[in-house]
């Protein structure tokens, strides 16, 4: 391995020899280190090393890709220290203590597995030659380090050792092997506590409020009396909910109350509650930044794993599991605020129903603390009294009551602003940046508010004044504003309102081309000063995001004329797609841009909503947009309906191809009416609208796939193809693997409507074109597993068999054996195991099965499809192998994992239903009938919705009936 006096990175030589020794350390290490606790530690600064005799240069040596694993139990942790500095470790450090905790959590569980009895150990077959079971000299130990056993060659597969095992019959199952196939519960990692996610920053400003400050306290932090503390047993939920419309300072009162009360707390957790993807996002940082998942694991992807993970410590938060005795000093305290909650629906599967903690919601929904689990008690918070009113706006405007005496218009100015502390704070700002005094800045406010009435442009329905000084107010703010800062108020508006990346508005400013949008740093930093003085914007400096209240966006918008609504909306989409990380890897699975996406997906689901207004208004997006514009928008709803679809949302990524759809498809009526076809920029813009399509019909018709809608698969990808032919018709250089992939992809949909020919006909073309443009023949791996289930399933079994097994061997000759590259070895795996399985080798399709599940575990998670079609094959050979109960047990682990990732979505009905019956066949053979009917009866209910007319076999349901419903990958 390297050493601190090796050569630079850039320079390090490896021979083939060492490079195959390498190689084959690396594939025995990740075979045996399926469970085992793994502690990487890397430098984060650069060692001082000789490069000659006379000069010397600073490199890092290890880096974090160097000594990371990406094994299941790994603790990966960046160290502030050089290469030689690694070792000596401050013990004060939290580095050390998280080490210190690690080592101490899995020596507990090692002497717990001793003193519980634990199965007989078997050597993984990584350490056939080099057992920990027998002793060994260190003279052999590097003598076999150095000269591999021949009989372990570097392509040995994993599945030979498997095999072997499972050609012995029931009897060869390895107690350890089920155990680890089936165990489904989730890691416990030792939480970082103290935690404090709290994202609005505290308002130095903050005035008055203290009652509901008082009642925060007695709900949140009042101990229960002993007959409470018994009634409960230690677990109440306490909940608050502040209400009261939008500027009244719901949020602000929230924020002031966490950071005043911090040392109440071992954890307190801010989530913006207004949108589904938000909440998602905050339990996903909760559970990273908690440590309850590694940041880089497959678990962190999985907003359904971490959103569980999280609600589980929410219910038990223990300080530490060193020691689980559940007492008062072991249980942590947390606050939980969910900030905006327009629709408490949205919060159903994220609410935490047990539990010693506390949640507090604002909302603009008077009804939300009455709410059937929202909130427990509640406060409808009103505006200031006259006289809080004007104590707040001396304060804001640095005036001395006492020195200077108090102009009788203050109280009039007060109350003209109706108690709103957003329209005070706003005001303060005009009033000190135009050094008004209070009777000047009234006679001002006075004849603003007669032009906005003569303009009508109040957004309240006439004879409803509540709040209408307040918004009146924001318009005033915002009309005294320069150039610079109006214009990117506007764009902010556009913008989601709670973290706004400022990054989005700089990195490429040109790209707005819009006058009096600022371009250059200097313009910027001004205009956004100006904002932050008039109060219509705050700032998280720690994250650099700007945070904007609706209300002011609100009215930003109201006050924009069609033209002006129409160039802001530009604007601002083209700032976003500059920032935007679109997927560019030809089959669209890359997941290492997922962080940059959350982050910016909220401000796309703006973007999004404002296109509404064209739509509404009958006029077409494409017409109203510049050509350039409309494919940048429609490119970037594209992509993320895309990034939505990977993250589990399939359905509702169908939403962005439709209106990405709507604008291509306007934009070429347009194109084609306003000009020749024969002009090269008319026919460029073409080419390239119909490019956009293409990828439109693609992404569609992968939802649909992923949806199970046989029939809009088959449209989408038709019309995929037949616009990715044209294209290559004109373009054959630049469009080839575009090709290849629109066979594919129309071959998958053949075999979903069960049309196996065409499907071998599509994947042959897809595997033909690939070989032609000489592409790795990893390439070749998504038509080749579909072309193997296509023999299958037509019962060519040998020829099925030849195309897996060649798939298979490429990509562990490229990989490794069971890479964790892409789910796409699972599926050849699993492809391996149905074809083993019809030619009656059982054993052998149970190596495969077994694998395809650990192979899907590892890299697409535990709460995926994938995932849940390979429990319910696993389950059908543990239930074929071992019928004691110990084994049944293990059998309904699996079954119920299934159940819960299918769950209640439509979309798995057929996978449901066979799951049910599978289980409903477990339970009756350990004779608990009565559970075994209601698994039945739910099978038979789900069969019944989904052939026509609900009939049943007379003879009665088998398995086969519902495998056959099964979409062909999953069966």
């Amino acid at each position: 391995m390297l050493k601190p006096n090796a050569p630079p990175k850039n320079q390090i030589s490896i021979s083939k020899e060492d490079s195959l020794k390498l190689a084959h350390s690396s594939r025995r290490f990740e075979q045996a280190s399926v469970s085992t606790p793994i502690l990487s530690l890397y430098e984060t600064r650069e060692t001082k090393r000789r490069t000659n005799l006379i000069f010397s240069a600073k490199f890092i040596l290890v880096e974090k890709e160097f000594v990371q694993t990406n094994a299941k139990n790994e603790l990966l942790l960046a160290l502030d220290s050089d290469h030689t500095g690694l070792c000596n470790l401050d013990t004060t450090s939290k580095p050390f203590e998280e080490i210190r905790s690690f080592i101490e959590h899995h020596i507990e569980g090692a002497r717990s597995r001793i003193v519980e009895g634990s199965p007989k150990w078997e050597a993984p077959s990584a350490l056939d030659h080099l057992t920990v079971r027998s002793r060994m000299s260190a003279e052999s130990l590097k003598q076999v380090l150095r000269d591999p056993p021949s009989q372990t060659p570097l392509d040995q597969s994993l599945a030979t050792d498997t095999t072997r095992r499972a050609t012995q019959g029931s009897s060869a199952l390895s107690a350890e092997m089920v155990s680890m196939v089936s165990d489904f519960s989730l890691t416990r990692r030792e939480p970082r506590l103290p935690c404090y996610i709290i994202h609005p920053g505290r308002n130095a400003d903050f005035y008055g409020r203290c009652d509901v400050l008082q009642l925060l306290d007695k709900t949140f932090l009042r101990p229960l009396s002993n007959d409470e503390a018994q009634h409960v047993g230690g677990k109440e939920l306490r909940s608050l909910a502040i209400c009261g419309p939008g500027g009244i300072g719901k949020t602000q009162v929230a924020a002031e109350y966490v950071h005043t009360r911090k040392d109440h707390f071992d954890a307190i957790f801010w989530v913006y509650a207004d949108q589904p993807t938000k909440i998602a996002e905050g339990f996903s940082r909760i559970a990273i930044e908690m440590g309850l998942v590694s940041e880089d694991s497959a678990d962190a992807k999985d907003q359904t794993v971490t959103r569980d993970i999280v609600k589980g410590w929410l219910a038990n938060p223990l300080k530490t599991y060193d020691d689980i005795d559940n007492d008062a000093q072991k249980i942590a305290k947390w606050l939980l605020v969910l900030d905006n909650v327009d629709d408490s629906e949205m919060l159903t599967d994220y609410w935490p129903l047990d539990g010693p903690g506390c949640v507090l919601a604002t909302s603009r929904d008077p009804l939300a603390k009455k709410s059937r689990f929202l909130a427990t008690d509640g406060v409808d918070l009103g505006p200031f009294s006259r006289e809080e009113a004007a104590d707040l706006l001396l304060k804001l405007t640095e005036r001395d009551a006492e020195t200077e005496g108090v102009e009788p218009q203050l109280f009039d100015v007060a109350e003209r602003l109706g108690g709103y502390p957003l329209a005070i704070t706003q005001m303060a700002g005009v009033i000190t940046r135009r050094d008004l005094s209070f009777a000047e800045f009234l006679q001002a406010y006075e004849e603003e508010e007669f032009r906005e009435e003569l303009f009508n442009l109040r957004l309240e329905a006439p004879g409803h004044r509540s709040g209408y000084e307040h918004t009146l107010a924001t318009v005033w703010a915002i009309e005294g504003l320069e150039k610079n800062g109006g214009t990117l108020l506007d764009v902010l508006s556009f913008l989601d309102p709670d973290n706004i990346p400022e990054r989005i508005l700089t990195t490429r400013p040109v790209v707005a081309a819009l006058e009096g949008f600022p371009t250059t740093t200097t313009a910027y930093q001004k205009a956004r000063s100006e904002l932050l003085q008039y109060s219509l914007v705050a700032k998280d400096k720690s994250a650099n995001k700007l945070i904007i209240h609706r209300l002011i966006q609100d009215t930003a918008r109201g006050k924009m004329s069609n033209a002006r609504f129409l160039a802001i909306f530009s604007a601002t989409a083209r700032l976003l797609a500059s920032v935007w990380p679109f997927d560019t890897s030809n089959w669209g699975h890359s997941v290492a841009r997922w962080v940059v996406c959350e982050e910016l997906f909220p401000h796309v689901l703006r973007i999004k909503a404002s296109s509404s207004r064209f739509i509404s208004s009958g006029r077409e997006l494409g017409e109203s947009l510049e050509p350039e514009t409309s494919l940048e928008l429609s490119r970037l709803l594209t992509d993320a309906g895309w990034y939505h679809l990977e993250r589990g949302n399939p359905e509702e990524s169908e939403e962005f191809y439709d209106i990405a759809k709507e604008i291509c498809i306007s934009l070429k009526s347009v194109v084609t009416k306003s000009a020749t076809q024969t002009q090269p920029t008319t026919a460029s813009l073409l080419s390239s609208i119909d490019h956009r399509l293409a990828e439109i019909f693609h992404h569609g018709g992968c939802s649909a796939t992923v949806t199970n809608k046989p029939k809009m698969a088959l449209s989408c990808f038709e019309t995929y193809n037949s616009l990715v032919s044209d294209d290559f018709g004109t373009n054959p250089s630049g469009v080839g693997t575009r090709l290849a992939i629109s066979w594919n992809e129309l071959g998958v949909a053949h075999m979903m409507n069960q049309q196996w020919q065409k499907g071998e006909e599509c994947c042959l073309k897809a595997i033909d074109i690939m070989r032609d443009l000489n592409l790795p023949r990893t390439m070749l791996s998504f038509p080749r597993v579909n072309l193997g289930l296509a023999y299958w399933l037509m019962g060519r079994i040998e020829e099925s068999l030849s195309v897996l097994l060649e798939g298979l061997s490429d990509r562990e000759a490229s990989y490794g054996l069971n890479d964790r590259e892409s789910f796409i070895t699972g599926r050849f795996l699993h492809a391996l195991g149905n074809v083993k399985a019809t030619q009656g080798d059982l054993d052998e399709s149970f190596a495969y099965h077994q694998r395809a599940l650990l192979q899907y575990r590892s890299t697409v998670g535990d709460n995926h499809h994938r995932t849940a079609a390979t429990c319910y094959k696993v389950a059908h050979h543990y239930a074929r192998l071992d019928q004691n109960e110990a084994a049944m047990h293990d059998v309904r682990k699996l079954l119920n994992q299934a159940l819960k990732i299918y769950r209640d979505r439509t979309t798995y009905k057929p996978e449901l239903a066979r799951v049910h019956y599978k289980k409903g066949l477990v339970l009756l053979s350990l004779g608990k009938a009565n559970e075994a009917k209601a698994s039945f009866e739910m099978g038979s209910r789900l069969y019944s919705d989904l052939v026509p007319g609900g009939s049943q076999p007379k003879r009665g349901l088998d398995e086969a009936d519902l495998e056959n419903l099964v979409v062909f990958w999953s069966r």
